[in-house]
């Protein structure tokens, strides 16, 4: 356990080095498989690929805002339509009177329509000077939410690996059950062959046959529904491994080992419930509020820019006899001041601090639950250890009694009856034990990853 990296190493070489036709895995293979098609793992990685386009989205406000526009226009009337004295324009015309001897000065009026159509066109670029902090704020917000999926995409492969690791040895628990009844078979096999002369020899009945025979049926029975234990679970793992259902298959021990004594893994809970991922994910949900309320502070606070303005125009002046074309360049600056925003804004600040707030209480409680869970965690890989050694001299026992048994049901002291429970509880011991170790090291991966000790 100690070497599961290196391990996971060398069956990721062997697993990329595997032709098609491979399909026996080990656990580490397992684990490898799963870490590369779980779905959830990899929905996981596409959380971290969202999260890093956001951010880098978010950087994208520092730049200028540049825009491009144009409008063209056609009128229903003249846009400038006046009347233009053409006195004001010649300084007037000195025009005889008839019938007079003298001259009048007399204005003569011009009507002048113009602008009747024209092309508009601007490019601006709007340099953000201050915002408000929104800007900064929210470069922020994208930052920490890519840390926030980076967890979570842990925290989801490590939850995958500890659903392999249990499924494996359940696997291997229940297979241990199956040679043990590989063994009772064999028991009941003999047992049947001596009952059988026995009965020859007028010394048993055909009740004890047929008793021997039921105890036999019961085992195929027991032995039907074990196989079908071990099939659904070995199409669960192909599941969380992404393998094919029909081809796959899992390379499981003769027998099941039983590592050091759990006091080697134990840390203490306070300790171990710093380094858990929920606690900081509860963390990040503060400091996440934090921002928010900063940001919502920022929508109604002053925002200023400066830039600049390229302006041409193409302007009709009298119905196509004329045109007008000008190009200018403008240097601005701009000063937005949401006065509205404020009546509904500061409601949203406080609503901000509030958020804040609750997730500060979260959490406080999450290090309180996290602890919890870690003595809990503790309390069944104890648990589970001395189960190893109950189950382990309940075998010593069975066994023992088995044998004295089998002695003295040769020499005709004990019955066919007795025979047949000493068989019964050396099959059940043994499965109690290869269910109990199974369990034990299913506990230990548990506790080692709630403990973040890999």
């Amino acid at each position: 356990m100690k070497n599961r990296n290196l391990t996971t190493l060398f069956a990721m070489l062997a697993l990329f080095g595997n032709t098609a036709g491979a399909q026996t895995y080990s656990l580490d293979s397992c684990l490898v498989l799963a870490l590369r098609n779980d779905a959830t793992i990899k929905n996981a990685r596409i959380d971290m690929q969202i999260a890093d386009e956001d951010s880098k989205y978010a950087f994208t406000k520092y730049f200028p805002n540049i825009a491009v526009n144009g409008t063209g226009f056609i009128a229903a009337k003249h846009l400038i339509r006046t009347e233009v004295p053409i006195s004001s324009l010649s300084g007037g015309y000195n025009l005889p009177i008839i019938g007079g001897s003298s001259s009048t000065d007399i204005d003569i009026t011009y009507k002048l329509n113009i602008i009747r159509q024209g092309v508009i066109g601007t490019v601006s670029a709007i340099q953000p000077i201050f915002a408000g902090g929104q800007i900064v704020n929210g470069n922020k917000l994208a930052a920490l939410q890519q840390e926030v999926r980076r967890l979570q995409y842990e925290m989801t492969r490590d939850q995958v690996l500890q659903n392999v690791e249990d499924y494996y040895w359940q696997m291997v628990a229940v297979n241990s059950n199956i040679r043990s009844l590989d063994a009772a078979d064999e028991l009941l096999d003999s047992l049947e062959g001596v009952v059988r002369q026995f009965y020859d020899a007028g010394l048993a009945t055909n009740s004890d046959l047929l008793t021997v025979e039921l105890k036999k049926q019961e085992t195929a029975s027991l032995r039907l529904k074990v196989e079908n234990g071990l099939e659904l679970l070995r199409l669960v793992l192909a599941q969380l491994t992404g393998s094919d259902m029909d081809n796959f298959s899992v390379e499981m021990p003769d027998s099941i080992y039983t590592p050091d004594a759990p006091e080697e893994w134990y840390i203490e809970p306070s300790d171990a419930a710093l380094s858990r991922g929920e606690l900081t994910l509860a963390d990040k949900a503060v400091k996440a509020e934090n921002l928010q309320t900063k940001v919502e502070r920022g929508k109604i606070m002053p925002t200023v820019g400066i830039g600049a303005v390229a302006l041409g125009t193409y302007i009709d002046i009298q119905g196509g006899f004329d045109a007008d074309k000008s190009a200018n360049l403008l240097g601005i600056a701009t000063v937005s001041i949401p006065l509205t925003d404020w009546w509904g804004g500061s409601h949203d600040i406080k609503k901000s601090k509030l958020s804040q707030m609750k997730a500060q209480n979260v959490k406080d409680d999450a290090y309180s639950q996290l602890q919890m869970d870690i003595r809990s965690s503790w309390n069944s890989l104890t648990e589970a250890w001395a189960q190893i050694d109950i189950a382990s001299k309940n075998l010593e026992s069975a066994t023992e009694n088995l044998r004295v048994i089998k002695e003295q049901f040769y020499v005709g002291i004990e019955t066919t009856a007795t025979m047949l429970e000493a068989v019964t509880s050396f099959t059940q011991a043994q499965a109690t034990l290869a269910s109990a170790q199974a369990t034990y090291l299913s506990c230990l991966s548990t506790y080692k990853i709630k403990t973040c000790q890999k």
